[in-house]
């Protein structure tokens, strides 16, 4: 209870990085396994190193949904399909 109340009093604060966040997490969520399963399809059969296969397909997928974001987040048609709010207005 103590480290409870000591989280919810210290640790439980608003800022501009974990309204990003909250806003995209399921989102991308869902998202992410596309591009994995390709990248992962593709390098099925490549004779890499199975390490070096999940990295790259892991490194594939992250890429894709970073720009996928950053795209989306703009575009309302797409943004309103996946869910993904519209960024806040900045205050001078």
């Amino acid at each position: 209870m103590a480290a409870m109340g000591y989280a919810q009093r210290y640790l439980n604060r608003q800022g501009r990085m974990l309204g990003i966040a909250r806003d995209l997490s399921f989102p991308l969520y869902i998202l992410h396994y596309a591009p994995l399963t390709a990248a992962t399809y593709l390098l099925l059969n490549s004779g890499l190193a199975v390490w070096t296969r999940w990295i790259l397909a892991v490194a594939a997928s992250w890429s894709f949904v970073a720009l996928f974001t950053f795209v989306a987040r703009f575009i309302p048609l797409v943004r309103g399909f996946f869910g993904i709010r519209q960024p806040a207005a900045k205050i001078p």
